[in-house]
């Protein structure tokens, strides 16, 4: 089997997102299965990041060669390409692709790793807005999220409309549409304005670490509610996570609990700014690190983004046996928790429903370790083996036509 990634970087295992989830399938396929796989790219990354080997590569851009990609794809006896979520300014280039690729009897994937329609997801805060008017930190850009965030529901059925480009390109010119979870097929039909399809399979994502929490582990864990994001409180709302914490801080009856934030960004200054605010006392800050000992001494692991497509912190807490708590934000969280058995869902932006849940998560030190061990047992669904055996059964099945 020879298999082209499409990413729009050239591939770097330092990254996370698509190149990471890249990186990982095509070792093992290229290690574990002897399968050839090969990228093609739109711009290089970065000085200084440590590219990813393949067994070829094609620079692409939006001046599409057709003769080039047509004889990299027949040289290299290509079987499947796989275009994963690009940037906007590249869709153009799919049609080409898909036309060449069939012009050989080679299939097309187009893959997306994000929800669809997460574009037309705002989060702005009255808050955030006072912040940055008093320090000029982008006050119009805050304001007109904010404005955007209060206006939603009028917004919205124009906001797909404008992106319906974005999915009905790569629709129109796959063989099949690979997405995260069955719940995203719904949301990506209402953007492109259909109203069933054949092509959607749904394949989540694999896990990262080569390695399960133990029951030593789990006796030892502390009691620390953990969260580990980028500091960018558009996407990932750390503000309303602090914002149930003060809640938790009044409660009284967890003072020897610490909420420990691991993670860098824009907005470090806005949620310390919240601390100072709410005289909040058990809060810490530990700037860019590695979390896989922050996941190992965590009870209780935060999850408040606006939107995920499958969140590989998540993934990682699991598999180091911490349970969720998480605003309901994003279809793939049901396929990842079950509600009660090794996590917490609530309605999205309930900030009363999100501190009611895990304040009994805190308090009942048995449904807890319990909750920690069915998290590393839901999580073992997702081990990298399955899931190359769902992408090799589509392969095969792609493959018979």
């Amino acid at each position: 089997m020879n298999i082209l990634y499409i990413n729009s970087y050239n591939c770097s295992p330092q990254t996370g997102g698509v190149n990471r989830i890249v990186y990982l399938l095509s070792r093992y396929f290229m290690n574990i299965k002897n399968y050839k796989c090969f990228i093609g790219f739109y711009e290089f990354q970065p000085k200084g990041r440590h590219i990813a080997e393949f067994d070829g590569r094609i620079k692409l851009s939006r001046n599409f060669d057709h003769r080039e990609f047509e004889t990299f794809l027949t040289e290299n006896e290509i079987d499947i390409v796989q275009i994963n979520f690009i940037k906007k300014e590249n869709l153009c280039t799919i049609p080409h692709i898909y036309q060449i690729a069939h012009k050989h009897n080679i299939k097309v994937l187009y893959c997306l790793h994000i929800c669809p329609g997460f574009e037309t997801v705002t989060y702005g805060s009255w808050e955030r807005v006072l912040y940055s008017f008093t320090r000029m930190e982008a006050p119009l850009q805050e304001l007109r999220r904010w404005l955007i965030t209060i206006t939603k529901p009028i917004v919205r059925p124009f906001a797909n409309k404008i992106i319906r480009y974005k999915y009905k390109t790569p629709y129109l010119n796959c063989d099949k549409v690979v997405l995260l979870s069955p719940n995203y097929r719904k949301p990506y039909l209402d953007i492109i304005g259909l109203k069933d399809s054949q092509k959607f399979e749904a394949i989540g994502n694999a896990l990262t670490f080569n390695e399960f929490a133990s029951e030593n582990d789990i006796s030892k864990k502390q009691k620390t509610a953990l969260v580990v994001a980028r500091f960018d409180d558009f996407s990932k709302r750390l503000s309303l996570a602090l914002e149930v914490w003060k809640k938790i801080e009044q409660d009284g009856r967890f003072d020897d609990w610490t909420l420990t934030l691991v993670g860098d960004g824009s907005a470090m200054g806005f949620y310390k700014y919240l601390v100072k605010k709410w005289n909040l006392k058990r809060v810490v800050f530990t700037g860019h690190q590695n979390p896989l000992e922050y996941y190992r001494s965590a009870s209780v692991f935060l999850m408040t983004s606006s939107f995920e497509g499958w969140p590989m912190t998540l993934m990682e807490a699991s598999q180091m046996g911490v349970p969720t708590v998480a605003f309901e934000s994003f279809g793939a969280l049901r396929d990842i928790i079950e509600d009660g058995y090794n996590g917490k869902i609530v309605p999205n932006n309930n900030i009363n429903a999100f501190y009611e849940a895990l304040a009994e998560m805190m308090s009942n030190d048995d449904q807890r370790q319990q909750m920690c061990r069915n998290t590393i047992e839901k999580c073992r669904e997702f081990e990298i083996e399955k899931i190359i055996g769902k992408w090799e059964e589509l392969f095969g099945k792609l493959l018979e036509k």
